[in-house]
């Protein structure tokens, strides 16, 4: 019933795999009880030049992918709405335009918007150090960890505020880190330009 519709064909494995933990239906959303596992293998998968890889995240405005981008041979997050609607393709495309508007060492750089049969995709770069989210469950911040991280973000803040935008979404999940540990903060789903 999917055909050749990656995206959808994810969405519905991933219901169907809730389908058994969701106990009555309208008492708790499918989409709130997944978890990245789910999609298993998605690596025959792929969405136009990218060849999806994993699922890894979700939240109330987006699903993130890694995938592998086979023109350029590198991996990049694609970031795409669980639900498509014209005001959701709207703010998609807006927080793309709000993360392309500035160029800042920490700000995770967005590479392309995309459109797949009808559903809008951010491609932007991939973080592999997780999310600042991600090591406060491992163990708190030291002082000096905390210290230097609000020193980053006070600095990408004040080049977001000169340039008139605001992002409106500082929390720990939408703080990443790339490979060398270098925070990037991404999700300009709510900013305000």
């Amino acid at each position: 019933a999917c055909g050749t519709d990656v995206l959808l064909r994810a969405r519905i494995d991933r219901l169907l795999a809730a389908a058994p933990r969701v106990g009555t239906f309208l008492e708790t959303p499918a989409a709130l009880l997944l978890e990245p596992e789910v999609c298993d293998d998605l690596s025959s998968r792929a969405v136009d030049s990218y060849r999806l890889v994993s699922r890894v995240g979700a939240g109330a405005m987006g699903e993130v992918y890694l995938a592998h981008d086979t023109k350029l041979d590198r991996p990049v997050a694609l970031k795409t709405l669980p639900l498509v609607s014209p005001e959701g393709a709207r703010r998609l495309r807006n927080e793309a335009r709000a993360m392309a508007a500035i160029q800042h060492p920490n700000l995770a750089v967005v590479y392309a918007v995309e459109t797949w049969r009808g559903t809008p995709v951010l491609v932007v770069e991939y973080l592999p150090g997780g999310t600042l989210a991600d090591r406060l469950r491992g163990r708190p911040l030291t002082t000096g960890e905390m210290l230097r991280l609000g020193r980053v973000l006070a600095d990408v803040l004040q080049a977001l505020h000169a340039s008139a935008l605001v992002h409106r979404d500082i929390k720990p999940s939408n703080i990443a880190f790339d490979a060398s540990g270098t925070p990037k903060l991404l999700d300009f789903g709510l900013s305000y330009l």
